[in-house]
């Protein structure tokens, strides 16, 4: 009998044992699983991370080949800018070679001290150039109004000859010593020509006052011509 429970007893152990093992065995493949499954997601996670880097890596190097390329360009409108430049200044166009000095100033603002200089070099061409065409466009419109007050004196338009010289008096009044004298002879043939439209005037006014008095008095003849004729008829009627 004893043997029996002995024999139970190893039977129980056998199988607590047995069933310990096997729960121990599932334990270790769960955490095996699960030390796999960390793993995949380690293995997933670097690939993440380095395909992020290699994009980063990636777009950063096109981002330096575009800034490069803009560079690039930059400096070469520069250089077009800078050649222009000379070319217009060479060529006397120098608001052309003004406009591509700050063309240049704009792409290559660290240039400005250099770029400026002959900037101030064009700026005083310019106010050279403006200046002779200031004068060239002052002596033409004194030898116009010259030559229109001359016209005009030989038309005897003494009035606007002399408003001609004395625009061509304000344009150059060096001329002063040539202009003063022509003025001072119009001065008199106006006056001259004042008084003979005067007396002119006073003609007229007494040519015209005659002629009136002419009428006057042949319309009073006519009206006594036509009382005593008209007396004459009637006392013949009668």
């Amino acid at each position: 009998m004893k043997i029996k429970y002995l024999l139970i007893i190893i039977g129980l152990l056998v199988i607590t044992n047995l069933d310990a093992q096997i729960n121990l065995q599932e334990i270790e493949r769960a955490r095996q699983e699960q030390l796999q499954r960390e793993q995949q997601q380690q293995q997933a996670a670097e690939a993440q991370r380095r395909a992020a880097e290699e994009q980063r890596l990636r777009e950063a190097q096109q981002q330096r080949e575009l800034e490069a390329q803009r560079q690039r360009e930059r400096e070469e409108a520069y250089q077009n800018a800078i050649a222009s430049a000379q070319r217009n200044f060479e060529q006397g166009q120098y608001a052309l070679a003004k406009l591509e000095y700050l063309n240049a100033l704009e792409l290559r603002p660290e240039n400005a001290a250099t770029i400026n200089q002959r900037i101030a070099i064009i700026d005083r061409r310019l106010a050279e150039v403006e200046r002779q065409r200031a004068e060239e466009e002052r002596v033409q419109n004194y030898r116009n109004a010259i030559a229109s007050a001359e016209r005009n004196f030989t038309l005897l338009n003494f009035t606007q000859a002399r408003q001609d010289y004395l625009l061509a008096l304000g344009l150059s009044p060096g001329s002063a010593s040539y202009i003063n004298p022509r003025l001072a002879e119009l001065d008199g043939l106006i006056a001259e020509q004042n008084r003979q439209r005067a007396a002119e005037q006073r003609r007229q006014q007494v040519r015209q006052r005659n002629r009136n008095i002419l009428m006057g008095v042949g319309l009073a003849a006519v009206v006594v011509l036509a009382l005593i004729f008209g007396d004459g008829e009637g006392g013949t009627s009668r």
